[in-house]
Formats: C-alpha cells, sequence, structure tokens
C-alpha cells in the first residue's frame, strides 16, 4: 500500500510539473481585459499602479466588482490557475469580507485580517492595510469552456475597500 501511495505521489508531482500554460492575462506581457466583462467598477481606468506592480482593477476600482471570463478549452482533464490577488484596505474579517472565486461551478473563498497586513497602497491610514496573496488552485476538469467569476462580498465603497489581480495563468 504504501509504495502505491509513494508511486502515486510521484505520477501527481510529475503531471504537475508538465502543465501546459493556455491563457495568460494582467501580466507584462497581456495588460488588457480582452476577453473580461466587469460589473460594478468604480473606475474607468482598470489598471493601476500598487506599489511599483501594476494591477488589473485595484484602489477605488474594484470593491464589490464582479468580473467573469469565459472561453473554450482543448481536451483536458485537470485545469491549474493561478495568480496574484491584491486585498487592499479595510477589509474587515469580523463581518467576513472575502474574495469568491469560482472556476465553474466550484468556490473558493479567501477571507482576511488586519493583522497579518501591511501597506502597499491604498489610504496609509493606521487602520488601512494591504496584502498580496498567491492563489494556486488545481482541479479536475474536463468541460469543454470553463467559466471564471472573481468578486468580494465588500460592503463599502472602493476608496475604503478594494482588490486587483495580476500574473493570472490557466494551465492544462
Amino acid at each position: 500500500m504504501f509504495f502505491f501511495l509513494f508511486l502515486l505521489r510521484i505520477v501527481l508531482l510529475n503531471a504537475e510539473n508538465n502543465f501546459e500554460i493556455i491563457y495568460t492575462a494582467f501580466s507584462e506581457d497581456n495588460f488588457d481585459k480582452e476577453g473580461w466583462h466587469l460589473q460594478n467598477s468604480y473606475s474607468t481606468t482598470l489598471f493601476r499602479k500598487c506599489g511599483n506592480e501594476t494591477v488589473f482593477g485595484g484602489f477605488s476600482a474594484f470593491s464589490n466588482t464582479l468580473i467573469t471570463y469565459n472561453s473554450s478549452l482543448p481536451p483536458h482533464y485537470q485545469i491549474y490557475a493561478s495568480f496574484l490577488f491584491w486585498k487592499i484596505d479595510s477589509w474587515n474579517k469580523e463581518e467576513k469580507e472575502c474574495v469568491l472565486i469560482y472556476f465553474d461551478d466550484k468556490l473558493k473563498k479567501e477571507c482576511f485580517s488586519v493583522e497579518q497586513d501591511y501597506q502597499l497602497c491604498g489610504t496609509f491610514s493606521e487602520a488601512d492595510f494591504d496584502k498580496k496573496v498567491i492563489f494556486d488552485i488545481q482541479m479536475i476538469h474536463s468541460s469543454k469552456n470553463i467559466f471564471i467569476i472573481i468578486t468580494s462580498n465588500l460592503n463599502q465603497g472602493a476608496e475604503n475597500e478594494s482588490w486587483g489581480q495580476k500574473n493570472l495563468k490557466l494551465k492544462y
């Protein structure tokens, strides 16, 4: 049994290293919103600086904004997605303020607390902190299409609570 589990782990690790990139967005090579649809954006400026990095959304742009992407995919049996998420300013864990990420009907939810954050961009007040989080999501997936939704349940405007993302990669 141990040998079987060991062999399975080696196969899975090898599969992780053999993912092929099929789509990138919001990176140094591709800073446009082509294919993405937005609802409830707080600004017409969709790419903003946060520290020395450019993000899709960002301070005073995305709050309870909903962004979606829909695309067809080549034949596959699993998918891997990664991106850098920016939580900006006063998200309240007590109020369960979270980012919600859907890949088709699969939900990834992350809530944030102030204690572990630092100031990068935004308002730079004592109560407003920012955080960069790398999301790595791997799942079994064989559908011909993928539908991605990224949103939050923030309850204030983008001048108080906002978010952005960069370096989105889809692999299979």
